[in-house]
């Protein structure tokens, strides 16, 4: 993900460089609803956990993108649409 990172315009680095992206914490890996968790298919509401969009190498320095594909991802704060929107912008240069 470093080389997704770097190939990302200077204006799209920075508008990521703060969010927060949630992994939906609703369905497991073979994409069938966790034990004791309400199905939903509405990311601002379901469980999960947040971490940077944007994360540094503690040692180098060197920018790279922490996307992890997973239904019902969503950028903290975005409207549903718009998040979907960034996070199918950031994913166009991650697929290369």
């Amino acid at each position: 993900m470093y080389a997704a990172y770097d190939a990302l315009p200077a204006t799209l680095q920075q508008r990521i460089s703060n969010l927060a992206l949630k992994h939906d914490g609703t369905y497991n890996s073979g994409g069938y609803v966790r034990q004791g968790i309400a199905a939903t298919d509405d990311p601002t509401t379901s469980p999960g956990v947040y971490h940077p969009v944007v994360c540094t190498h503690p040692e180098t320095g060197r920018r790279m993108l922490y996307l992890g594909r997973r239904r019902n991802a969503y950028i903290a704060g975005l409207p549903l649409a718009e998040s979907e929107q960034l996070l199918d912008q950031l994913w166009s240069y991650a697929d290369k």
